[in-house]
């Protein structure tokens, strides 16, 4: 398995069909896309459940809610890939070989975490590019390496993928907090990588 997509997922009908079809349409060959509903009340529940249905990369799991920090801990136990990303349910990926592109660079550069440029839709539509990062990798088709003590981004962190074993090996979990669980997760799997 290259790659485990976890996606906590509460009351999210409105996104989670273009989520899950972003998530699908990688062109990463091996792929598990691990949806845990974290207690929803809506139609997000039965949208889970077709999908399951339909394609035999989706696993549902589904538990009391008690916030994403959780619900991606319990994807995390349930991961088999190489690599593991996450997938907020409101989120989705523009292009269908983001993964595979980051999976690629891991290989040939030997690291163990690799993030991609976020581009954002804004409320009208346009599609915004993040500046800062997207000017240090022009010219630089394979990407580059920077020091995450120069340009800290701990968040966004769907925008990249993590070596699992590394963060089986030193225990690395998301805090149980109901919002901004992901700064503290990313900054423990950077320093040990």
């Amino acid at each position: 398995m290259d790659i485990s997509i976890i996606i906590p997922v509460y009351n999210s009908e409105k996104y989670l069909k273009e989520c899950l079809d972003s998530a699908l349409s990688q062109t990463v060959k091996e792929k598990e896309i691990i949806c845990i509903d974290d207690g929803s009340t809506d139609n997000s529940p039965q949208i889970l459940q077709e999908f399951q249905e339909l394609y035999k990369e989706i696993h549902v799991k589904q538990q009391e809610n008690q916030g994403a920090g959780v619900a991606r801990n319990t994807g995390l136990h349930m991961a088999k890939g190489k690599y593991v990303c996450f997938l907020d349910a409101d989120d989705y990926y523009l292009e269908n070989t983001a993964l595979e592109r980051m999976i690629w660079t891991c290989e040939k550069q030997n690291v163990q975490v690799c993030g991609g440029l976020q581009k954002v839709r804004r409320g009208c539509g346009e599609i915004e590019s993040d500046g800062l990062l997207r000017e240090l990798c022009t010219g630089h088709p394979e990407g580059v390496e920077i020091n995450f003590f120069d340009y800290q981004n701990d968040y966004n962190f769907t925008n990249y993928i993590f070596l699992l074993e590394i963060i089986k090996k030193y225990k690395i979990c998301f805090p149980s907090y109901r919002r901004y669980e992901d700064p503290p997760f990313c900054l423990n799997v950077l320093l040990k990588a």
